[in-house]
């Protein structure tokens, strides 16, 4: 939204730190990338226009235009200028563009680690499937030593001559 992207913008600072190439190589999709290049382009454009329009204008010389036109209109001019009151503006972080920047901090630090605790039991699981991966090749040893409980409750069985208590 439209607010998101003032909050994000209110510091030069901020923007000017992030690491474009870091975000956009996470985006899994082309309209994903396409998306952050444009967000990019535009932060570009906005820090551009903060340093452009970061001081005051530089003052009229009234003296060399006394040279050119008639000094009485350049007099006229001068002190119509000078009677003009110009705002002063000043760009300010509200109390609650900070609340909702930092809400949104907060939130995206908690999706990330929820997603880097999801990410690692997901690896767990795959690297507990591929390690237990069995084929048509893996040998009754290798089955003993993946599943130790299963040898022991074999060994029972015959100890106890129930031959065909699994047999179905």
């Amino acid at each position: 939204s439209k607010k998101v992207i003032l909050i994000m913008f209110r510091s030069v600072a901020r923007v000017a730190a992030l690491d474009w190439a870091a975000i956009q190589g996470k985006m899994k999709t082309e309209v994903g990338r396409a998306e952050i290049n444009k967000l990019r382009i535009t932060a570009s454009e906005a820090l551009s226009n903060a340093k452009k329009y970061n001081a005051a204008p530089a003052g009229i010389d009234f003296a060399s235009y006394k040279t050119k036109l008639p000094s009485d209109l350049v007099d006229q001019f001068e002190s119509d200028y000078k009677a003009i009151d110009f705002p002063v503006l000043a760009v300010t972080e509200s109390a609650e563009d900070k609340s909702d920047y930092e809400a949104m901090f907060k939130s995206a630090s908690e999706a990330k680690e929820k997603s880097e605790a999801r990410h690692a039991a997901l690896t767990d699981i795959l690297n507990n499937l591929q390690n237990n991966r069995m084929g048509t090749s893996t040998s009754i040893e290798e089955i003993y030593e993946k599943f130790p409980e299963l040898q022991a409750e074999i060994d029972d069985e015959i100890d106890q001559h129930e031959w065909g208590k699994d047999i179905a």
